[in-house]
C-alpha cells in the first residue's frame, strides 16, 4: 500500500465513516499492518478515532492495531484534556493582565475544522502575542510556573518555548522568522477571529493569516523533511471549510505584496500533487495555473520525493531555497551558481510542472 493510496483514505474520512470505510477497500493492495504503521508514525489515530467502532473499518484493520488504539485512547484524552486546562488557565491570566493573545493551530484547528479537540493530535499549546507585548508575556508565563527552555534565541526569532512540568508553550510574537519584515503586525490583530471552546471564547488568527502561517510552517517543515501527514490533513480541511468563498486571486495578490506568494504557491503545488485535489478546488487550480514559473516542482513523482524524505535529507533544503529565497538578489546568484543546472533545465517547457489526474 503506497503513500498515495493512504493519503486518500485519510482524505475520504473528512467525507464520513462510509467514505472511509469505501475507501479502505478500494486501495489497492491494502495491507492492514502497513496501514497501521502509516497512521501510527504520523499520529492519526486522533482523526480515526470515530471510525474506529464501525463493523466494516474493523473489519479491514488489524486486530493489533486496534488494542493498541483502544489501550492509548485514555492517554489520548487526558493529553488533550490537559491542553484544555492549559489553554483555559492561559486565557484567563491574559485577560485579566489586559494583555492581549491568540491561540494557533491546535485546539482551535481541532475545535473549527476537525470535528472536535479530540480528533487532532497536539503537544503542546502555542500563542501570538504583540511583539510590544512579549516582555509582559514572559512574565506572566514565569508568574505560572513556567520556565524558558534552555538554549540561545538567535536574533531573528519570533518564538520562545516555555514548559511547567508535562505543559509546554510555544510562545510567538510573529508568524515565521523570514516572515517577520514582511507581514504588517496590526493586520494580523484587525483581523482576528472568535471562537467558542470549553465555554468560553478564545480569540485566534483570521482565516487568512492562519492559512499563511499554515503554509510558511509547512515550508519550513518541508525544508527539514519534516512535514507531518497531519498538516497537509489541516490544510485539506481549512480549504474544505472555506469553499468557494476563499479568493485564491486576491490571498496570493496580498502575499506578492509581501514577498511571500512563492513559499504559499509552492506548498500548495506539493499539496496538490500529492492530495489529487485539483478538480476539489478548481479555483485554487486555477490560481496556481497563472503562477506556474513560481513552482520548483516538475510532477507528482517530485512532491512525493520532497514530502517523503527523511528528516535533514540534503536534497530539500535545495527545494526549500527556490522556493523560498530569502530575497530576489540572492534567489538569482544562487540560480547562475550553485544552481546553474536546474536553471537550464527548468527552461525547457518539458519540464514544466505537470498537473496529476485527480
Amino acid at each position: 500500500m503506497d503513500y498515495q493510496a493512504s493519503i486518500a483514505t485519510i482524505k475520504a474520512l473528512a467525507h464520513g465513516i462510509d467514505a472511509y470505510a469505501d475507501a479502505l477497500q478500494r486501495a489497492p493492495a491494502f495491507d492492514a499492518d502497513a496501514h497501521a504503521a502509516f497512521l501510527t508514525r504520523n499520529k492519526l489515530i486522533h482523526w480515526l478515532e470515530p471510525a474506529l467502532d464501525d463493523a466494516r473499518v474493523r473489519r479491514m484493520l488489524s486486530a493489533s492495531f486496534l488494542q493498541q488504539a483502544a489501550e492509548s485512547a485514555p492517554a489520548r484524552r487526558q493529553r488533550t484534556e490537559r491542553l484544555l486546562s492549559d489553554c483555559l488557565e492561559l486565557r484567563a491570566t491574559f485577560e485579566r493582565e489586559a494583555v492581549d493573545c491568540l491561540f494557533l493551530k491546535g485546539l482551535c484547528f481541532g475545535q473549527r475544522f476537525h470535528g472536535g479537540i479530540h480528533r487532532r493530535h497536539q503537544q503542546d499549546v502555542d500563542v501570538l502575542v504583540r511583539s510590544r507585548d512579549l516582555p509582559r508575556a514572559l512574565a506572566i508565563f514565569e508568574q505560572l510556573g513556567y520556565a524558558k527552555d534552555a538554549g540561545r534565541i538567535g536574533e531573528g526569532a519570533v518564538r520562545r518555548s516555555m514548559h511547567r512540568g508535562e505543559s509546554e508553550v510555544d510562545v510567538h510574537w510573529n508568524l515565521r522568522r523570514r516572515a517577520r519584515r514582511r507581514v504588517d503586525e496590526e493586520q494580523l490583530w484587525n483581523a482576528r477571529l472568535r471562537f467558542p471552546l470549553a465555554g468560553q471564547t478564545f480569540e485566534t488568527l483570521g482565516d487568512e493569516h492562519a492559512l499563511m502561517f499554515l503554509l510558511l510552517a509547512m515550508c519550513g517543515d518541508l525544508r527539514r523533511g519534516a512535514c507531518p501527514v497531519r498538516c497537509f490533513l489541516d490544510l485539506y480541511l481549512i480549504l474544505r471549510a472555506q469553499g468557494d468563498a476563499l479568493d485564491w486571486e486576491g490571498f496570493l495578490a496580498r502575499r506578492h505584496a509581501e514577498s511571500l506568494d512563492k513559499p504559499c504557491v509552492n506548498v500548495l503545488a506539493v499539496f496538490v500533487s500529492v492530495w489529487r485535489v485539483g478538480a476539489e478546488f478548481p479555483g485554487l487550480r486555477r490560481a496556481l495555473e497563472r503562477r506556474l514559473a513560481m513552482v520548483q516542482i516538475r510532477d507528482t513523482a517530485e512532491a512525493l520525493a520532497i514530502v517523503q524524505r527523511p528528516r535533514d535529507n540534503p536534497e530539500n533544503p535545495v527545494w526549500f531555497q527556490r522556493a523560498y529565497p530569502y530575497d530576489a538578489f540572492g534567489d538569482w546568484a544562487r540560480r547562475l551558481t550553485l544552481d546553474l543546472p536546474r536553471t537550464l533545465s527548468r527552461l525547457s517547457p518539458s519540464q514544466s510542472f505537470q498537473w496529476p489526474v485527480d
